[in-house]
């Protein structure tokens, strides 16, 4: 286990980030930053490099942004080759190119030779993460990870039209109208029940027409509420993407 004043300098120092507030949002963010690593290959080597050290992630050496970046460039060039594979179900052809971004490393990247030795572990790991880490699977190896109780949810630069809900020991809820598009959450029951309006009301209100934005406010037939809700497992604790 950790405390929050460790895991916020680590963290400072794997992110490179000039502070780390005191609050647990701000951590769990930084985690998910860390974590979140598919597409990326400095991400999954970053990660990779402190999850391969034989001392743990905590004890690990922080790899210079210079080695992480010859080592992305070497990671790409290596990935070219496999654009076109389907990796989906494809036990053989990761491990290809897993044994292939190995052979690589040692070749043209002497510090990870001289950290890693074959650098074998190093890939096998680097290759996991960057074809499996998404923001849903972060996500959940936070949660098999944390100690406590949690109602998240989670967005992402990287993942603009997606959000992550998960909880575990604290309620949290999803509700949604299909017709309309419309999906709200949150850890109150009751909010899910919130009446929303057309959004010809609010072109109304754009236009200026204040007695017909009146009416339409008025009207009952401009409500609805979500036709759906799930609530999530907060015993066992679940993941919704």
């Amino acid at each position: 286990l950790r405390t929050h004043k460790e895991l916020g300098m680590w963290l400072q120092l794997v992110l490179r980030a000039s502070s780390i507030p005191g609050c647990d949002s701000v951590k769990v963010a930084g985690i998910l930053e860390l974590f979140r690593t598919q597409g990326i290959w400095k991400h999954a080597l970053r990660l990779s490099s402190l999850m391969s050290s034989s001392l743990g992630a905590f004890a690990a050496e922080i790899l210079e942004n210079k080695t992480l970046n010859a080592a992305a460039e070497v990671a790409d060039k290596v990935f070219l080759g496999f654009v076109d594979k389907d990796f989906k179900n494809q036990p053989a052809i990761i491990l290809e190119l897993s044994m292939a971004l190995a052979a690589a490393l040692y070749e043209k990247v002497q510090h990870l030779r001289n950290r890693y030795g074959t650098c074998e572990k190093l890939a096998e790991l680097a290759t996991q993460y960057f074809l499996q880490n998404d923001l849903f699977t972060s996500l959940h190896k936070l949660l098999q990870k944390a100690h406590g109780s949690f109602g998240i949810s989670v967005c992402c630069s990287l993942d603009r039209d997606l959000v992550v809900l998960a909880c575990r020991g604290q309620a949290m809820s999803l509700a949604f109208n299909e017709m309309h598009g419309v999906v709200l959450w949150g850890s109150e029951v009751s909010a899910q029940s919130v009446p929303f309006v057309k959004s010809g009301f609010k072109e109304t209100l754009t236009r200026g027409n204040d007695q017909e934005a009146a009416n339409m406010q008025n009207s009952r037939d401009m409500q609805h509420v979500c036709t759906h809700r799930h609530d999530l497992d907060e015993n066992g604790g679940e993941v919704v993407e």
